[in-house]
């Protein structure tokens, strides 16, 4: 496995701020399995955040950021040049789904928070809610892995770093979501199903900091393989090092 140090800048906030100086870089074919557990056997409402920075959006299909099973994702999708960021639920037997096109751009990092409440889903991009549609059929929990940085049939998978993945167990709002996106959760706090910081820097494993030991390996298992993403520096933290570049946010 490579490591990439590097010096990150340390975000000066209230409450405890994203310190982590390391992050994971997704290079086409790596991914972490987080295998399924009570906490993230997920019925409505629920919300995931991720915050990502792609290094190439050339690919065509349907990169993921986040999936679980089929049943819930967020992805990017490029096809013909449409430039669309997508998060993606299927209910009773049949896709629904919310996109903003220009969401992303290469080499920079943005938050993305996907929220389905019950009745209806929405997609807040840097804190601002961007799409939200009506979502209000059956939708039935997976057993299968919660896949970081790709697909479920292995493939879609995602080409830049990824860092601080949260899941919860209950509906955001934009208020919690503008919140806390700049800084740490503490491990108590309500509703919170999961959430990998990625500031190990080495090794195989990601830790679970909700306290529900949703710990997970890199790639295929406890041993370096080409599916592994790798650990660089520096974090999110580092892209928005001010508050005056966090207050202009909002």
């Amino acid at each position: 496995m490579r490591i990439v140090v590097a010096l990150a800048l340390v975000l000066i906030a209230s409450g405890a701020p994203l310190s982590q100086e390391v992050c994971l870089l997704f290079d086409g074919d790596d991914y972490i399995d987080v295998q399924t557990s009570p906490s993230l056997m997920l019925l409505p409402p629920f919300s995931w955040e991720a915050w990502a920075c792609p290094s190439s959006l050339a690919y065509g299909r349907n990169p993921r950021v986040l999936e679980k099973g089929l049943g819930f994702f967020i992805y990017y999708n490029n096809e013909g040049g449409e430039d669309l960021t997508r998060v993606g639920l299927f209910l009773g037997s049949s896709w629904t789904q919310v996109e903003v096109v220009g969401a992303l751009s290469e080499g920079v990092w943005t938050h993305i928070a996907a929220v389905y409440a019950g009745s209806v889903l929405r997609m807040y991009i840097d804190g601002d809610l961007a799409a939200e549609t009506v979502a209000s059929a059956e939708y039935s929990s997976s057993g299968s892995p919660l896949k970081i940085g790709g697909h479920s049939a292995d493939y879609d998978y995602w080409i830049g770093q990824l860092d601080e993945i949260r899941v919860w167990s209950i509906e955001r709002s934009q208020a919690d979501i503008q919140e806390n996106m700049w800084v740490q959760v503490p491990t108590d706090t309500p509703g919170l199903a999961a959430y990998w910081r990625f500031e190990e820097g080495n090794g195989q494993i990601v830790h679970d900091s909700s306290g529900n030991g949703n710990d997970a390996y890199l790639g295929a298992g406890p041993e370096d393989d080409p599916s592994d993403p790798t650990w660089v520096g520096v974090g999110v933290a580092a892209q928005h090092s001010t508050m005056s570049q966090i207050k202009s946010l909002y």
